[in-house]
């Protein structure tokens, strides 16, 4: 596994690595364009940090960040919620069978996965989240009924969605939700 410090921040780890090219942003603070995911990474916790990231983005945006430690409001961002994240990783080697069909998922499958998320509210999933990464469906009567997928990736670390998530580790981590005033 790669860097246990990445775990702390996953999108900046991501943002600054494989997602690399999907990054709006510089050195300082990084974000997913709002139609991929509404996460950001900063570097490290200081106003020139978090200056940047409000710099990148426009009045009534919102954004989560993840952080080993607490972030404090600045200048025009203000802290609208926040929540502990349990990071789990799985040290076993035995993989469960599965059951049911389960198939790869593609952009032509984006509005049956965004009814799921409506219906099950595993958290965000805007309509090009599917570009993160490699996502599988499980399918019965034809109908999309579970769907998991790759969020952040950095080395050999992947940071899956609500609805199947695994391998993040590194104790608890607050996710922050920041809005632009």
């Amino acid at each position: 596994m790669g860097d246990a410090k990445q775990l702390e921040q996953p999108p900046w780890s991501a943002l600054t690595s494989t997602h690399a090219a999907l990054a709006l942003g510089n050195a300082l603070a990084r974000r997913y364009p709002p139609d991929i995911a509404p996460m950001a990474g900063i570097r490290e916790i200081s106003d020139a940090c978090l200056d940047a990231l409000a710099a990148l983005m426009k009045p009534d945006n919102v954004v989560g960040l993840f952080s080993a430690e607490p972030v404090p409001a600045n200048g025009d961002l203000v802290v609208v919620g926040h929540k502990m994240i349990e990071q789990m990783i799985y040290d076993g080697s035995e993989i469960l069978p599965a059951t049911g069909e389960h198939v790869p998922l593609t952009s032509a499958d984006v509005p049956e996965m965004e009814e799921l998320v409506e219906l099950t509210k595993p958290g965000p999933f805007a309509p090009r989240t599917i570009a993160l990464g490699s996502y599988i469906g499980m399918r019965n009567g034809g109908q999309l009924v579970a769907m998991a997928g790759e969020r952040m990736r950095f080395d050999a670390s992947r940071k899956f969605p609500p609805c199947a998530r695994t391998p993040i580790t590194a104790g608890a981590a607050t996710r922050f939700v920041w809005s632009a005033r």
